[in-house]
């Protein structure tokens, strides 16, 4: 046993956490989507945290791996909301017990799918965007769930980095 968790429920978290890395690689989010619930059910005093650092590296790892594909003009405007939501939604977390945060993502959750959906058919110009990336990193940080991938958020497509898979824009990436 590691941190009072049986072998069998570690071995099911590393499972589905390399399956979810494996569909943000792919499509662009899927780690916290796939394991927060899962992490949450095993080894519930892990969450946030544990989905949270996992996110940190997947992201310095996209953007080790794809550096020459990051749009930097739309870095400098996407990250300051970002870096705000992520420290209000730290916040939040220090500051709900442990019920009220299982209640505040359900919430994040079911409140969020839509105002994610509607972003897309929106604008997406930069004064657009950064309210939207505030709310969707602070419901990210809170909920381990993340998404929409940035590129939601950015302009529509102008050149072929534009055009790249989603996973080149994650919203776990700060990097795109």
């Amino acid at each position: 046993m590691i941190l009072e968790v049986a072998d069998w429920a570690l071995v099911a978290l590393a499972v589905i956490v390399a399956a979810g890395a494996l569909v943000q690689g792919t499509v662009g989010l899927g780690l916290g989507l796939l394991a927060a619930p899962v992490a949450a059910l095993l080894v519930p005093d892990l969450v946030p945290a544990l989905l949270l650092w996992l996110g940190v590296v997947m992201a310095a790892s996209t953007l080790v791996v794809e550096r020459r594909g990051v749009h930097w003009g739309g870095l400098a405007w996407a990250l300051p909301p970002r870096v705000a939501g992520t420290a209000l939604g730290v916040w939040l977390l220090s500051h709900l017990d442990h019920g009220d945060i299982g209640v505040a993502v359900a919430v994040m959750v079911l409140v969020g799918i839509p105002a994610d959906h509607s972003a897309r058919w929106s604008s997406r110009s930069p004064r657009d965007a950064a309210p939207r990336g505030l709310r969707v990193q602070v419901t990210g940080t809170t909920t381990s769930i993340s998404g929409p991938p940035l590129a939601v958020l950015l302009p529509a497509p102008t050149t072929p980095q534009w055009s790249s898979p989603p996973s080149r824009c994650t919203s776990s990436s700060a990097a795109r």
